[in-house]
C-alpha cells in the first residue's frame, strides 16, 4: 500500500474557534445530498483540524434536506480491527434541519433567517410579524439602515401578514439569495417580478440553499 499522505487535502465548510480558559473548535459541515461516506469525511476533517490547531474539535453535521439522510448517519462512527482489540469511536452532532422548530430559528436572529424555510412546510408557518422583524434586524445598524430592509419593514407593517404574500415571498428571496448567489441584478429582479404564483415563490424559498445560482433557482419554475 502507498503510505504517502502528502496528497491528502480537505476543506471544511466552517470552523469556529471558541475562546475560554480551554479553547476549542466547532466544525460545521452542511450537507445537501446523500453521501454514505459522510461520517468518515467528518472524522477526517476532525482529525486534521485537531492536528493543525492542537485543540479539541466538536463536529456538527447539518443535513439540509431529507434526501441527504441515510441509515449510516447516526451521530457515531465505530470501527474496529478483526480481532476486536483496536477500536475507534467517533461521535459527531447530527442535525436534521427540517426538524428544527421554525420559531426557535427565527428567534436566533438574522444570521439564522436563511435556514427558516428548511423547517417550514409552508410559507404560512414562518410568522413574519412586526415584532419578529424588530427582533431580527433592530440591533444590527447596517441592516437597519439598508433601504431593502426598510422597505421590507414598512411593507410588512402596512400590509400585515395576510396581505401581499407573493410580494413578501419575493422580498425573502432577495434577502436570502445574495448570501448564496451574490447580488441580484435587474434581470433577476425582473424575472422574479414576473412570477405571480405564490406556490412557485414558496418553492424557490425552500430551494435557495440547494440551488447553485440565480438561474438555476428561477429556471426550475
Amino acid at each position: 500500500m502507498n503510505s504517502d499522505l502528502s496528497s491528502v487535502t480537505a476543506e471544511a465548510d466552517k470552523v469556529i474557534r471558541v475562546e475560554g480558559p480551554q479553547p476549542w473548535l466547532v466544525h460545521i459541515e452542511l450537507q445537501a445530498g446523500y453521501d454514505r461516506t459522510l461520517p468518515r469525511r467528518l472524522l477526517r476533517y476532525n482529525a486534521l483540524l485537531n492536528v493543525k490547531h492542537d485543540l479539541p474539535v466538536h463536529t456538527v453535521a447539518i443535513l439540509l434536506h431529507p434526501g441527504a439522510d441515510g441509515p449510516e448517519l447516526t451521530g457515531v462512527l465505530r470501527q474496529q480491527s478483526p480481532d476486536g482489540r483496536c477500536r475507534l469511536e467517533f461521535c459527531y452532532h447530527l442535525v436534521r434541519a427540517w426538524q428544527w422548530d421554525t420559531e426557535a430559528i427565527l428567534a436566533g436572529g438574522v444570521g439564522m433567517l436563511p435556514l427558516a424555510p428548511l423547517s417550514a412546510r409552508e410559507l404560512d408557518q414562518i410568522p413574519i410579524t412586526w415584532e419578529l422583524i424588530k427582533h431580527c434586524f433592530g440591533g444590527i445598524t447596517a441592516m437597519r439602515e439598508s433601504s431593502t430592509i426598510q422597505a421590507f419593514i414598512e411593507e410588512g407593517r402596512r400590509k400585515g401578514l395576510e396581505e401581499g404574500k407573493a410580494g413578501e415571498a419575493r422580498r425573502i428571496i432577495l434577502l436570502q439569495g445574495p448570501m448564496r448567489f451574490g447580488a441580484a441584478d435587474e434581470e433577476v429582479k425582473t424575472r422574479l417580478d414576473e412570477i405571480q404564483d405564490l406556490g412557485q415563490l414558496e418553492d424557490m424559498i425552500k430551494r435557495i440553499l440547494i440551488a447553485s445560482s440565480w438561474d438555476e433557482l428561477i429556471a426550475q419554475n
